[in-house]
């Protein structure tokens, strides 16, 4: 039979660690699959939990969002100023227009 460089090692040896070493390998990677298809799984159907109970609640004029949250017309008029200002600042043309955003909750 043939021998290994080490020595009364037969190739016949060598072949089977090799191939229980890719056999492990491969093994490892089919739980990591599934543990990953599992935390995606879970994920989802966290997320369309989150996206169902969102989409329950009643959506309220724009203009109203940031008043219920007990902050003063004042305060809420300056901030969604300051933030129109910033983006008119990103745009080439400086135009403000209509905002890209809705003021939800001041902090």
């Amino acid at each position: 039979m043939f021998y290994c460089l080490a020595e009364g090692v037969k190739i016949g040896e060598t072949f089977m660690q090799a191939l229980i070493g890719l056999a492990v390998v491969f093994a490892v990677l089919a739980v990591l699959i599934v543990v990953l298809q599992l935390f995606q799984r879970l994920f989802r159907l966290k997320f369309l939990n989150k996206n169902a109970a969102a989409s329950q609640k009643s959506v309220s004029a724009p203009g109203t969002a940031a008043a219920d949250s007990g902050a003063s017309d004042e305060l809420t008029a300056v901030i969604s100023a300051a933030i129109a200002a910033y983006l008119a600042d990103e745009n080439a043309d400086g135009d403000v227009g209509e905002p890209p955003f809705t003021l939800k909750n001041i902090r």
